[in-house]
């Protein structure tokens, strides 16, 4: 099946930034080029996507197209880690890496998505992706 997921920061129910730094640090063992305004992921397991990056040095989040890799899941789940965000997919569901998280959304992002799954690795978010 192929979809779309989305992470991106809030504070007091508005976008807010965070460094890109981040998503690079986290990305960069996997970032084999780019493409247009794509950064292309390649993952040991043959694994591969595109990632879209909002600007730098700061960014509200990015976007992954075709989520697939070994190891993509544990460096979003560091990235959301390390910042106020919150995971969504295309097929409807939200994840965060921190309860605290959860006040600072958007009301019309919960009542669409439901209250995010709180979630504490990789593999968490994988099994909240699977079980919407």
């Amino acid at each position: 099946m192929s979809f779309d997921i989305w992470l991106y920061c809030f504070k007091n129910g508005d976008a807010d930034f965070f460094p890109t730094q981040i998503v690079k640090d986290a990305f960069a063992p996997y970032h084999v080029g780019d493409e247009d305004k794509y950064w292309i992921l390649q993952f040991p397991n043959g694994g591969r996507c595109e990632v879209r990056v909002g600007e730098e040095p700061m960014t509200v989040g990015f976007m992954i197209i075709r989520p697939s890799g070994d190891r993509l899941h544990d460096a979003i789940y560091e990235i959301m880690r390390q910042t106020r965000t919150a995971l969504s997919w295309s097929f409807g569901g939200a994840a965060v890496a921190d309860p605290s998280v959860i006040p600072h959304l958007p009301p019309k992002m919960i009542q669409s998505l439901g209250v995010p799954t709180v979630v504490h690795s990789g593999d968490d978010i994988i099994k909240a992706i699977e079980s919407s």
